[in-house]
């Protein structure tokens, strides 16, 4: 979840707890709980949501960075062999072809990798008799597209998880533009007009609307005390 998300997503839960600590002034209008109500219910969705995201990725590309470490070892021994014969043979081009630069075994470089992959397979199966010259067997080849073939899978799930984690974000941002527009429409106004009925659920109700800004800090307000008579203007509220 992103930091402004998490931030909003603590102010949310603190307007809630204020409200449940103060049933006597929640109470003193009927129109209050409900909106309450429905804060609480959307607040739950939004935490769902929150998880589902944060849960996507997890695993998967620990998996698949294992699993790429483990296919880059079988590429570079491949490899090393198709160049070794390559130099002997002096076959300039075929040195070219399987020659691993640096910058594809980056674990940045899946899509190079992956090229890298086919161009070392694609010369391993032209070169088998001479390949087995250098230890390197048929059964190695085939060891190699398994492992290429599977390292495919798991970055297609990676590319997946990332795609359904964007949407998962969207969600989440208008779920907040729903809240914002709920707590700033109604639970402010119904608020205000209990506040001189019940003034220390008003302060403490203030507080939780508190700004804490996306970089950790808290905006400062003006006590409830000095305002005119009304909760502090949207921009200094989350």
């Amino acid at each position: 979840m992103e930091k402004r998300a998490q931030n909003k997503l603590k102010m949310y839960k603190l307007v809630i707890s204020t409200c449940t600590e103060h049933p006597a002034a929640v109470s003193s209008i009927s129109s209050l709980q409900p909106v309450i109500t429905d804060v609480e219910l959307k607040v739950q969705l939004l935490e769902d949501l929150a998880l589902e995201q944060s849960s996507l990725l997890m695993g998967i590309k620990e998996k698949k960075d294992k699993h790429r470490l483990t296919t880059i070892a079988k590429l570079q021994s491949v490899a090393g062999a198709l160049e070794a014969y390559a130099l002997a043979s002096g076959d300039t081009v075929l040195r070219t072809k399987v020659h691993l630069a640096p910058s594809i075994l980056k674990i940045q470089a899946g899509f190079k990798t992956m090229q890298a992959i086919d161009r070392v397979l694609e010369a391993a199966n032209d070169h088998i008799p001479d390949l087995q010259l250098s230890g390197i067997l048929p059964a190695d080849i085939t060891d190699l597209q398994t492992l290429r073939d599977e390292l495919d899978v798991l970055f297609m799930a990676v590319r997946n998880a990332i795609a359904e984690r964007k949407t998962k974000t969207k969600d989440v941002r208008k779920l907040m533009r729903e809240l914002d527009n709920l707590i700033k429409g109604q639970l402010d106004n119904l608020v205000l007009v209990i506040r001189d009925a019940h003034p220390q659920f008003f302060d403490r109700y203030h507080a939780a609307r508190m700004v804490v800004d996306y970089k950790g800090k808290t905006k400062s307000l003006s006590p409830p005390s000095d305002l005119p008579g009304l909760i502090p203007p949207p921009e200094n509220i989350l």
